[in-house]
């Protein structure tokens, strides 16, 4: 992958209008042109926005941006799922069936590779960060022949 720098991109913070999903990190030069690098961070555009942009009171708590929508999957197919949380930090994710966890299923994805008929209920999925959590809309999901 290519990197580039960004233009005039000198101050502590970095606004920018990200038109696709990349990573970006930040370099700090002292007077000896040592270099330092922060982590990357990946930015994420979503062709969908369900709720709507962040109002302008937003202190970083998850946002649904992409709800799950229902599926209706024959036996042994995939299933996947999927949502999406804007928030700072990032939101971690669990997915839900009919009201309980699911073990491992802790992504914005949720991918089941050959659906049973026990898969079958009602998902949702929870986007959590240390200001809050926010909970998609929940969704039937039908297995069968």
């Amino acid at each position: 992958s290519l990197c580039h720098q960004i233009p005039g991109a000198t101050d502590p913070d970095l606004p920018i209008t990200a038109q696709q999903t990349q990573l970006y990190t930040c370099r700090v030069n002292d007077l000896h042109r040592n270099a330092i690098f922060s982590d990357w961070v990946k930015v994420e555009v979503h062709q969908y926005v369900a709720r709507g942009l962040p109002p302008r009171l937003w202190r970083g708590e998850p946002v649904v941006v992409l709800n799950p929508t229902e599926q209706r999957v024959e036996v042994g197919k995939p299933l996947q799922l999927q949502c999406a949380a804007m928030g700072v930090p990032a939101p971690a994710y669990q997915w839900y069936r009919n009201g309980n966890p699911l073990e491992h299923q802790k992504k914005k994805k949720l991918w089941i590779t050959h659906a049973k008929v026990s898969d079958s209920g009602t998902y949702l999925c929870c986007a959590s960060n240390s200001l809050g959590e926010h909970w998609t809309n929940a969704v039937d999901v039908h297995i069968g022949e």
